[in-house]
């Protein structure tokens, strides 16, 4: 059988649950972590292809310069109001004008970085960056690099959430990622970050940002199986394969887990047609585990009606209530049809600089093909 896993970006809501969290730097009502009225003791740096590659303070936390912005607007952090750093890559490159590719400031590719003020992590055995953000995806590559010795080595964490957002697609406004960085800041007398942005296309929007002591539970669901052949499945199809699930589970807290469970449901509509759960075993700290399911439902056992329906898959630790409850779930649509079939959903490749979304995939109409065909 096909695997076919969906990485989908999360939304973490730390601002929510930070009074119950030791923050490290930063923090709500921080100047710095707000970027409030500007940079503050944030410094930045154009690496290429000149000086004009630069992340700018925006009092509205928008990046709306660039000819392919549409409708689009400004983050949605909590700070907003007192402004948030952006980087248009989009404007730098067209400075605005449809077609104009190449003409800007800074024509694209550029890299840009975003560099904080040095500060303590002494005492501190397990330590976490986590900030707001905005995003639209081409082609750019999104990075934090952490240092301990005064920039002379840097530890570069890949962030595969922004990374793995596909051409054209964009995050939630009020999308917000936590990294765990113990391996660089942990312990560390002079710490300091910067948000790496190697951009081509399309913006990237930061604001509140904190440095806490790393969760004590925080499992995060990172891929999930998709059960059905593609996005539209005829319902001819539909008992032609077993609907089979499985799940991939991180371990990105702070302390070893005993265990926990995953849950996987199909919805139609609103109401679960099927729901199973399935246990896991201890997971350490770093680890990811992959969660095979021992139910499944058999081809002659299928019962979907057409229309719309949804994936999901869920993990609850057995240790306790989870820090951060935002990224322990994915979903995915499903649609049941009369003779239509697509392998995807959306944007899987291709380019668009209209605006507007381009999308690829495979289109199949099942039963009889007209005599003209």
């Amino acid at each position: 059988i096909m695997m076919r896993f969906f990485t989908l970006l999360l939304c973490v809501s730390f601002f929510a649950s930070a009074n119950s969290q030791t923050v490290i730097w930063g923090g709500p009502g921080d100047a710095n972590a707000e970027f409030d009225g500007g940079l503050n003791d944030w410094t930045v740096n154009a690496v290429s292809p000149n000086e004009d590659a630069l992340w700018i303070w925006e009092a509205d936390g928008a990046a709306d310069q660039g000819a392919y912005i549409g409708t689009r607007g400004p983050i949605a952090s909590p700070s907003v109001a007192n402004g948030a750093m952006a980087f248009d890559s989009d404007f730098y490159d067209n400075a605005g004008e449809v077609g104009n590719f190449g003409n800007g400031l800074a024509a694209s590719p550029q890299v840009g970085e975003l560099i904080s003020p040095v500060f303590s992590c002494e005492g501190y055995e397990s330590v976490s960056l986590t900030w707001f953000q905005y995003t639209r995806q081409f082609q750019s590559t999104f990075e934090v690099h952490v240092t301990n010795d005064g920039g002379a080595t840097w530890t570069i964490y890949s962030l595969s959430d922004n990374n793995n957002i596909p051409v054209n697609s964009e995050s939630a406004t009020d999308n917000s990622l936590i990294i765990n960085i113990s391996d660089a800041a942990a312990n560390q007398a002079e710490v300091q970050f910067k948000f790496v942005y190697n951009a081509d296309y399309y913006f990237w929007i930061i604001d509140d940002v904190a440095v806490i002591e790393t969760p004590s539970i925080d499992l995060e669901m990172s891929n999930m199986f998709f059960p059905f052949q593609g996005f539209n499945t005829p319902s001819t199809l539909l008992n032609a394969d077993t609907l089979q699930f499985a799940a991939e589970v991180i371990n990105v807290g702070g302390t070893d887990q005993s265990g926990g469970t995953v849950t996987a449901s199909i919805l139609e509509g609103t109401t679960p047609k099927y729901t199973f759960s399935q246990d896991f075993g201890a997971l350490a700290v770093g680890d990811t585990t992959f969660v095979v399911f021992d139910d499944e439902v058999l081809p002659e056992d299928v019962d979907l009606a057409e229309g719309l329906h949804t994936v999901t898959y869920d993990v609850v630790s057995a240790d306790g209530e989870d820090f951060f409850p935002g990224n322990n779930g994915l979903s995915e649509a499903a649609e049941i049809t009369a003779d239509f079939f697509t392998t995807n959903n959306g944007i899987v490749s291709g380019l668009s600089f209209n605006g507007g979304d381009f999308a690829a995939a495979t289109v199949i109409r099942t039963g009889e093909l007209p005599d003209n065909f």
